[in-house]
């Protein structure tokens, strides 16, 4: 749900992004100027005032009232804005002054780029300083397919032309459900807000689980252990990794031309139980190392060979490989490490579980894409 005087603030701020070029500079740019901006503002201690253990800087204090406006604009919407922005407080604190200050000049030069070579307008905030918070929304709200734009690829609409999606299902008089194509408009919708928030929560929660057998088995350790035992990020992290994840795979198939399979509770199941067994299991058998990465991806070709997917074996070999390399990055800033890695800053049989939590994503996702249709 969103307020009306949320939806004609959307209207003015599309109004000044029409372009489709400009809006590929928006979608690069923004959080790279979000994080950039909580990051600096971090840097500015207010005395000895402390917030949950930690000095209290500008950064809290006006991050609070503008979750509040989010939050009340669009209580949908806001978690996936509020929680990526909460962690760019930690992710600065660890990123050198020097490069916060390179990113947001990078990113700030885009997106005036965007309005000056493309669009040939002045971006929104120009004339209501208030857009600067509508921004973000603007991108969440495409992202998830909470709004669609009017007008072909390579064209520009003109007015306003962004129409409110109704959250809780579009319904004609009749009682018909609407297509999100009825328009003829070419909306593109990867997951609705309702299945944005379950998997949010559901992968989230699921992932902290696995994530706790590890710190049980001394596999892991991470620097902050202020929510039971474990980092106060992680549940966000693993929740927006569940939704990006989703929407990866379905943008792949839709690039390579495949429809979305039909849903099946038992296939489902099945995948859920491989998925989380193979990380649970790599817990106490964390000393296999090479070996129990052969016993992993001889399971998940075995596995593939019977889907005969091939967008599904693509999606499994690619996160298998972007996976352990954003788990080195993240251990990299001292977030977290692992205690026996024995490939690089990672232990080697992390591939295996990308690889079967490949073939659960894939299941969500028939069941988001029959949401959809």
């Amino acid at each position: 749900m969103m307020r009306d005087s949320l939806v004609r603030l959307l209207e003015e701020y599309e109004a000044s992004h029409t372009h489709p070029t400009n809006r590929l500079t928006h979608k690069v740019a923004i959080p790279f100027i979000v994080f950039t901006i909580v990051a600096m503002l971090d840097w500015v201690e207010l005395g000895s005032l402390q917030v949950a253990g930690h000095d209290l800087t500008l950064a809290f204090v006006v991050l609070l009232p503008a979750i509040c406006w989010y939050f009340w604009m669009a209580p949908f919407l806001a978690p996936l804005i509020v929680v990526p922005a909460l962690l760019c407080i930690p992710l600065g604190r660890v990123t050198p002054p020097w490069l916060v200050i390179a990113i947001a000049i990078f990113a700030w030069l885009v997106q005036l780029a965007g309005h000056a070579i493309w669009e040939k307008r002045s971006p929104a905030f120009f004339t209501n300083l208030v857009q600067l918070l509508v921004g973000p929304v603007f991108l969440v709200a495409l992202f998830t397919g909470g709004f669609s734009l009017r007008g072909s690829a390579g064209s520009r609409p003109t007015g306003a032309s962004m129409r409110r999606r109704d959250l809780r299902g579009d319904r004609e008089q009749g009682g018909a459900e609407r297509s999100p194509r009825a328009d003829g408009s070419p909306a593109t919708r990867y997951m609705g807000l309702r299945s944005a928030v379950v998997v949010f929560f559901l992968g989230g929660f699921a992932l902290l689980l696995c994530d706790r057998v590890h710190i049980a088995c001394g596999v892991l350790e991470q620097a902050d252990r202020s929510v039971f035992g474990q980092a106060f990020w992680v549940f966000p992290l693993f929740g927006l990794v569940s939704i990006a994840t989703v929407t990866a795979y379905g943008r792949l198939r839709g690039a390579m031309g495949e429809p979305a399979r039909s849903p099946g509770v038992a296939r489902t199941a099945v995948a859920a139980v491989w998925a989380l067994g193979a990380y649970a299991a790599t817990g106490p058998l964390d000393g296999w190392g090479p070996i129990l990465l052969g016993v992993l991806v001889l399971a998940w070709i075995v596995r593939i060979a019977f889907e005969k997917d091939r967008v599904a074996a693509v999606f499994c070999l690619g996160l298998a490989v972007v996976g352990p390399l954003g788990e080195a990055a993240l251990s990299a800033t001292g977030a977290f490490h692992y205690l026996h890695p024995d490939m690089g800053s990672v232990p080697s049989w992390l591939p295996g579980i990308y690889l079967h939590g490949g073939l659960l994503v894939v299941e969500v996702e028939a069941w988001l894409a029959q949401e959809g249709d």
